[in-house]
């Protein structure tokens, strides 16, 4: 099953959280190719907006290694977007409802983040990074 990333799970890798661990392991295991999975440009801009404006600001360089540990980063494309402005998901800002229409779009029935938003969304299961059982089922 191919899993689309969400730009926290990157964040967390660089910030003191406890997060971090978890999030470390899925982004090992995308560098290693153990974890199919893929991410946007739109993500990758995301972690590079906290890069100069994040509190505390990520170290400068995480949007490039983490563009650099994937295979495949999506592009962003218009016909995204009437696909995003339909979703009536509660809880989910704009950003979030492309990252949907992206990942769905690609064929991924997955979403990794922390983000509890995307918890029922239709034809995405949330899987929590800190959540041992779920993260083993990507690879079931």
């Amino acid at each position: 099953m191919l899993a689309f990333i969400d730009a926290n799970v990157i964040a967390y890798t660089r910030y003191d959280a406890p997060q971090r661990p978890a999030c470390t392991e899925i982004m090992t295991r995308v560098a290693e190719g153990t974890l199919a999975a893929v991410t946007s440009v739109l993500v990758i801009e995301e972690v590079w907006h906290l890069e100069h404006r994040g509190r505390p600001p990520l170290p400068a360089g995480t949007a490039a290694a983490a563009t650099g540990l994937f295979e495949v980063v999506l592009g962003l494309h218009p016909e995204h977007l009437p696909v995003a402005m339909a979703f009536t998901h509660a809880g989910l800002g704009t950003a979030d409802r492309l990252h949907a229409a992206v990942a769905l779009g690609a064929g991924c029935g997955v979403i990794v983040t922390t983000d509890r938003a995307f918890d029922g969304f239709p034809g995405l299961r949330r899987v929590d990074p800190t959540d041992p059982g779920a993260v083993a089922s990507l690879t079931d």
